[in-house]
């Protein structure tokens, strides 16, 4: 396979898996600053849960002991159907980031909310907690990963 380089990072390969559950995930081989990373990313689209919001469409990034590294919005609303701005991502990013797929998170709407966003905050957190087996289903449909 081609690698491509971005500063001292290194992308040596990258592909689409297909598993039964959880379709649309991206595998990667990666090094970052000298180290060799398994990463896994999912894009995640939900439908509008009333008939004022949109759906919304964002990228967890995760490593192979499911620890989330990344949050990457797509399409993020919150009220007024006003996008998020970085602040917003920031947020969640300290909500979620360090955390692991494989455990799910509780959702405290008075700590864990964007303002203004709590239906997106809940559909987010809801997302990732459905993540909850991915892991083992990535393990056991493709054992060389």
């Amino acid at each position: 396979m081609r690698s491509s380089y971005t500063g001292n990072n290194k992308v040596i390969n990258f592909s689409k898996l297909f598993l039964k559950k959880n379709r649309g995930i991206y595998h990667g081989n990666v090094v970052i600053a000298g180290k060799k990373l398994n990463l896994f990313s999912v894009v995640v689209s939900r439908n509008p849960v009333c008939d004022l919001c949109h759906g919304i469409h964002f990228i967890i990034t995760f490593n192979d002991k499911g620890t989330i590294l990344n949050f990457t919005p797509i399409h993020l609303t919150k009220y007024g159907n006003e996008l998020w701005n970085e602040e917003d991502t920031n947020v969640m990013k300290e909500t979620i980031l360090g955390g692991s797929v494989k455990k799910g998170f509780k959702f405290n709407p008075d700590v864990d909310a964007v303002s203004t966003a709590t239906i997106t905050s809940i559909l987010i957190i809801d997302s990732i907690n459905k993540l909850h087996g991915i892991i083992k289903e990535i393990k056991s449909s493709y054992k060389d990963l």
